[in-house]
């Protein structure tokens, strides 16, 4: 048999120990009889450095599994022997028992001699104590010797069995010794089939030991494949090794070089890192040594600049004494002078007031004559342009009077709109260029309009633009304002509302929605409050514009909320003038006043 400790493993933790020779130390290790191979610490860390150590080892387990071979060979033959033994012994007991039934009933029956059997017994139980891969065969065995005892006490209870019917057999008449043969026969054809048992059970056993033998053959030879897959696992990897090492060795002899380069660079640096230390340092020296003597010179004029400030602060002070005196004279002089001038200015004043009195006077009857001439150049202008009431009549008259009315009021409302970003337009001079335009009579030159309607064109692109910057920025914190406030949510669309009041009953698709909107820019502005001008909208909820629908979506009837809606989903960059400005973000406060659901 061989060991099952011979069966396929993971390797363990020694890595530098082969695995099969790890499967071998085990088996080695169970089996006591077996001369046991110890793998020494040096034995464990050293690697194989060449083909030759490989050789030996793989030599070193060959010989360890011919040795186990060979010892399995010999149990078999032991086993072989007591096998025949015990049938001997079989045939014996057999010949025995046939002769007892055979003998007078006066003649003691002889007790067969079992010491065999029981030696046989112990040789198998010797033979069977083997590694504990072979303690499955060991326990059919034994499973055998345990039928082998059970026959065996069966026989001795036949025996006496038979003992007594032998002496019942002699104190018998003679009429029945054919009924006590019978009886004799058919313990004997029972002894029999026992033996006809035991000679199947050894036959199984015999069949089993057979297929253990050509497991452990096949088992053999997968090892022996192992073993040759790890030789070359073993091959390539030291092959890998070397090259390895070699590599390693060229990028460290490689790294040297550059090392050593890098090392002569950096001594080389720092000689000159020295060298400008050192200039670096006598200049400082130098400069320190200036500076020094240029103290001591500043010291010396300091000296000397004070010496002159100070006669001078003496003649100074001798003067100011001096001009003390004659300002005292002169303000004496002042004194006399400023009465007489006082009485001389108010008759100045006088005079001065009544000329001013005059010159306001001419001139606002200057002025007044300048407007009256330029209310009648205005008066005969507009005259000239103003249609009569009789023709005003005619239809064509009346639609070109409405058309000159609504290009107004978009001139109107350009001028209001330019107005809230800062640009006020003069409407006369206005009204006279549309005037000159239609008379065909210009006061400026073409270039000079050209370049004049340029500058005016930029001019309000930059406070269009400027005032856009302001709306997004005032929108933008807003809506951060907005969202801290308890309740705000963002739609799916992306403006930020909060529900005032959800309502109380469900809006159906196919609703017919009335509501009132107040809209308002951030600042506060009310564009348009429906609630106060007590108008209401009222059209089905399908009809609604998608913001507004969406909106309505969440809320039931009566239901209110506020939404502040970005200038992508309002009025975009171009506004609505004159009211709304560029970029700017709307607040709608929405509220429904009634829904019919059908």
């Amino acid at each position: 048999m061989i060991p099952l400790a011979f069966a396929p493993v993971v390797a363990g933790a020694d890595d530098d120990v082969p695995a099969l020779l790890q499967f071998a130390e085990r088996y080695q290790r169970q089996d006591a009889p077996a001369a046991e191979t110890v793998v020494t610490p040096s034995q464990e860390s050293q690697k194989p450095a060449s083909r030759p150590v490989q050789t030996r080892e793989t030599s070193s387990q060959r010989k360890q599994l011919a040795q186990l071979q060979k010892t399995l060979r010999e149990k078999e033959t032991r086993l072989e022997q007591q096998q025949a033994a015990l049938q001997s012994l079989q045939q014996e007991l057999t010949a025995l028992r046939v002769a007892s039934s055979l003998t007078a009933a006066d003649k003691p029956t002889p007790a067969p001699d079992l010491s065999a059997l029981s030696d046989f017994a112990s040789g198998v139980r010797q033979a069977l104590n083997l590694t504990p891969q072979e303690r499955k065969a060991q326990a059919q065995i034994a499973e055998a010797q345990a039928a082998l005892a059970r026959q065996k006490q069966q026989t001795e209870e036949r025996d006496r069995r038979i003992a007594l019917l032998e002496q019942r057999l002699a104190a018998l008449p003679e009429q029945a010794d054919k009924a006590w043969q019978e009886k004799l026969a058919a313990a004997k054809t029972t002894n029999d089939k026992a033996r006809q048992r035991y000679e199947q059970d050894k036959k199984a056993a015999a069949a089993e030991l057979e297929q253990q033998k050509a497991e452990a053959a096949r088992l053999t030879g997968e090892l022996q494949q192992q073993l040759a897959q790890l030789q070359k696992e073993r091959d390539g990897q030291r092959q890998q090794a070397e090259q390895q090492e070699k590599s390693l060795k060229t990028a460290l002899e490689q790294q040297k070089a550059e090392a050593a380069k890098a090392i002569g660079e950096l001594q080389q640096q720092l000689a000159q890192r020295q060298k400008e230390q050192d200039v670096q340092r006598l200049q400082a020296e130098q400069q320190e040594k200036s500076l020094k003597t240029a103290l001591a010179q500043q010291k010396a004029e300091t000296a000397k600049a004070t010496g002159e400030l100070q006669q001078q602060l003496a003649q100074l002070q001798e003067k100011n004494k001096t001009q003390t005196e004659q300002a005292k004279a002169l303000e004496q002089r002042l004194v006399t002078a400023t009465t007489e001038s006082a009485q001389a200015v108010q008759q100045r004043d006088k005079a001065t007031q009544q000329a001013d009195k005059t010159a306001t006077e001419l001139a606002a009857a200057h002025q007044a004559q300048q407007a009256l001439r330029e209310e009648l150049d205005g008066l005969r202008s507009r005259a000239k342009w103003l249609p009569d009431t009789q023709s005003l009549k005619k239809k064509p008259e009346q639609q070109s009077y409405a058309a000159g009315v609504a290009l107004g009021r978009d001139i109107q409302t350009m001028l209001a709109e330019r107005k809230n970003w800062g640009i006020n337009p003069d409407k006369i001079v206005l009204l006279a260029g549309v005037i000159d335009t239609f008379n065909g009579h210009y006061q400026l030159s073409d270039a000079q309009l050209t370049r004049t309607l340029a500058e005016s064109e930029k001019a309000v692109n930059d406070a269009r633009n400027q005032a856009a910057k302001v709306q997004t920025s005032k929108g933008e914190a807003f809506v951060t304002e907005f969202k801290k406030k308890k309740g705000t949510q963002k739609s799916p669309s992306g403006f930020w509302y909060r529900i005032d009041y959800t309502g109380d009953e469900t809006i159906k698709e196919n609703a017919r929605v009335d509501i009132v909107v107040k809209e308002s820019l951030t600042d506060g502005s009310v564009i348009q409050d429906m609630d106060r001008s007590g108008k209401v909208m009222s059209q089905p909820l399908s009809a609604y514009p998608p913001l507004f629908r969406e909106a309505i979506g969440h809320l039931k009837n009566h239901g209110s909320l506020t939404m502040v809606v970005p200038p992508a989903l309002a009025y975009g960059e171009t506004g609505y003038a004159p009211q709304i400005p560029p970029n700017a973000t709307m607040v709608y406060e929405l509220r429904i006043v009634d829904v019919d659901n059908g």
